[in-house]
């Protein structure tokens, strides 16, 4: 298993070190990183799983944010499947440490999913789509106060998915 980690991380010798021991791949925010695209896809290619937050960073209020559309065009210049779990309570962790409490945190596993653009041309406007309809399977198994900017299942599409069977 791997995934995405932001490249500032390895500023710092030890987090840096830690990281390259996770096999965690560096991306440089806010610009079309090729080489941590092409990272991903050998990762992928070599039978790894890819983790990924499609809002493209850790919620710290346990919300989830917009997703952003990159988590498209790994999946679909892969085709790899996409394997929705979601998990909360981690945002009340640090609070919880200093006052030497438990924390309970939860993860719950959806459906795996394939996209599917059936032909259409994959415009900006409908890789936002299909990243939006990654993100209300991950919303379906939360709890709604989690749900941030995915709270109505009735705007919830699923235009672009094709599930599979388990």
């Amino acid at each position: 298993m791997t995934g995405f980690a932001k490249i500032e991380t390895w500023d710092d010798p030890f987090m840096g070190w830690l990281f390259t021991l996770w096999g965690a791949i560096p991306i440089r925010r806010g610009e079309a990183d090729m080489d941590a695209l092409h990272r991903a896809f050998d990762a992928l290619k070599g039978d790894y799983i890819l983790a990924i937050a499609p809002e493209g960073t850790r919620s710290w209020d346990g919300r989830l944010r917009r997703a952003h559309p990159g988590v498209v065009t790994i999946a679909l210049r892969s085709g790899a499947p996409i394997f929705p779990i979601a998990h909360w309570g981690g945002e009340n962790f640090g609070r919880n440490l200093k006052q030497l409490k438990r924390t309970d945190f939860h993860i719950r596993a959806g459906k795996p999913f394939y996209l599917n653009n059936d032909g259409t041309k994959v415009t900006h406007e409908i890789r936002q789509q299909m990243a939006d309809e990654i993100m209300y399977q991950i919303a379906m198994l939360m709890p709604e106060e989690y749900r941030g900017n995915y709270p109505s299942m009735e705007a919830k599409t699923e235009k672009y998915l094709r599930f599979t069977r388990v």
